[in-house]
């Protein structure tokens, strides 16, 4: 959740519940081909490929979990050191919690993260927690491991953290100066199922199935006009790990290339819980009606706090410095193409809203 995304987001807020173990996987979610690894053959020393992965907890760390088990990697979390912290974080692993390893360490001990990099020794690293992890810890840790020439680093800040939460300074740095193979892939808003609640795109669907199960009249929002790239998690996992994959490293901005308005968003909404909207009136003004009864569905709320410096989608202007080289969108530098389209996104993230409350979307949606 980014402060543009609490600023503008909708009044309606479903707060998603714990869910037991083997419940996590979402309706209208593609399951991972995880069956295949039980009972397989362990590799062999010389076929081990060992991940690193901070943010594992997360909706991007669940789905690049998934995707590396597949591929056969030995995947590793790191989760800070608090007492009860894999037990109350890991819901969205669940169902492969049984083929990963889970480590808890604070990333604040140089000698204790070097000390598990050694341990794990992994080819590769996913730093998706930036805001908490930063760069500069694990990159010094893998140097002190003597695994500067072998390991491959990537970190993946939100477009809104960076510059702030990017450590992309010391990814260059490091790049440059130890020749490890080090990037940044500074990330566009990603949604899916699996958002924990606090997103702009989950806001709204969380407030539409409110509506939809009659427990809600209206979503109120502070601006319409912001836009947001919005792109699938899953997606964006594929993204990340290919940005790993190339001869020679190279930042990236994964980008879907579907901008659209909060507007569009809550149309898309609306029309696939069977309910098409006509807005009228402009600024704060402006309304949402049902184009069949005329009731208010969505409205703006001068009484939100206004977001200072609202996050537009802009792939020409990069978060870093203008000094600073702007890294190329992913659909370039990694040919990466997003798989779910912009209604297939929308689609799965209100289904799985309406199912918590009890209620479903039409069939034709």
């Amino acid at each position: 959740e980014t402060q543009a995304d609490r600023q503008a987001g909708a009044l309606a807020i479903v707060p998603l519940p714990s869910t037991s173990r083997g419940s996590t996987m979402c309706k209208g979610e593609q399951q991972p081909q995880l069956e295949r690894l039980c009972g397989a053959p362990q590799p062999t020393t010389d076929q081990r490929k060992a991940v690193l992965i901070t943010g594992i907890d997360g909706q991007l760390g669940s789905y690049l979990t998934e995707l590396l088990l597949v591929k056969g990697y030995e995947v590793h979390g790191l989760l800070p050191k608090v007492e009860g912290t894999v037990a109350k974080q890991v819901s969205l692993l669940d169902h492969v919690l049984d083929h990963i390893k889970l480590h808890a360490c604070d990333h604040e001990d140089p000698a204790r993260l070097e000390a598990l990099l050694q341990e794990v020794r992994p080819v590769e690293i996913y730093n998706l927690e930036v805001n908490c992890v930063p760069s500069c810890h694990l990159l010094s840790a893998a140097c002190g491991a003597g695994l500067a020439g072998s390991v491959r680093y990537v970190e993946a800040p939100w477009l809104s953290d960076a510059p702030s939460n990017s450590d992309d300074r010391s990814v260059e740095h490091y790049r440059k100066v130890d020749g490890m193979f080090a990037v940044s892939c500074v990330l566009c808003s990603h949604e899916s199922p699996r958002c924990r609640g606090g997103s702009l795109a989950r806001r709204i669907t969380s407030a539409v199935a409110r509506v939809v199960a009659g427990l809600e009249e209206r979503i109120e929002l502070v601006s319409l006009d912001q836009k947001r790239d919005w792109g699938h998690a899953r997606d964006y996992a594929q993204a990340v790990w290919l940005s790993l994959q190339q001869p020679d490293p190279e930042d990236a901005f994964i980008v879907a290339g579907e901008p659209r308005t909060v507007r569009d968003f809550c149309s898309l909404c609306f029309e696939l819980a069977g309910r098409s909207l006509e807005w009228r009136g402009s600024g704060t003004d402006e309304v949402g009606v049902d184009s069949k009864t005329g009731a208010v569905l969505v409205s703006v709320s001068e009484e939100l706090p206004h977001a200072a410096t609202p996050v537009d989608f802009c792939l020409s202007d990069s978060p870093r410095e203008a000094a600073a080289p702007s890294p190329r969108s992913a659909r370039d530098s990694l040919g990466w193409k997003p798989e779910v389209c912009f209604k297939g996104l929308a689609r799965t993230m209100l289904e799985q809203d309406c199912l918590l409350l009890g209620a479903r979307l039409p069939a034709k949606a």
